[in-house]
């Protein structure tokens, strides 16, 4: 330690002290200036990125909303769409069921009148038969009553 050290500080000392300090109180208000101007640089900067990204934000909001308009154009057409298909549908199939019954009936008439030809065919044979036998019967009686 030095001796100059271990004295007491006098006013000169002092005084200097304080301009040392002022000195670094301004140099300090420099710095706060300095940055405070880079504060509101940024901020500025920050104000103007802010105001892109709403404008591009805004952007991407109509987008959003014509893709969205486009969307429900698209659906109702295609709703319209398959409701006509639809129609179309029920109509080929009612038209179609229709003809199908109608050859149902008709193939149903045709069994029917095999049916009835196959139940009253042997009648009619036998009765025809019988005919042709009692013609024979008579045929021989006309024939043997003429030679004899």
């Amino acid at each position: 330690m030095s001796a100059q050290e271990n004295e007491p500080a006098t006013r000169g000392d002092i005084a200097r002290l304080d301009g040392k300090i002022d000195g670094g109180r301004g140099e300090l208000k420099a710095v706060e200036g300095r940055l405070d101007a880079k504060i509101d640089s940024v901020r500025g900067e920050l104000k103007a990125v802010e105001g892109r990204l709403d404008a591009k934000i805004d952007g991407l909001d109509a987008k959003i909303d014509s893709v969205r308009r486009e969307l429900k154009v698209d659906i109702f057409k295609t709703n319209e769409t398959m409701a006509k298909m639809e129609q179309r549908l029920v109509h080929l199939i009612r038209g179609e069921s229709e003809k199908t019954i109608e050859r149902i009936d008709a193939f149903l008439g045709k069994i029917e009148g095999f049916e009835r030809e196959t139940y009253t065919l042997p009648k009619t044979l036998d009765a025809h038969g019988e005919q042709l036998r009692d013609h024979e019967k008579r045929i021989a009686a006309v024939e043997s009553s003429h030679n004899g």
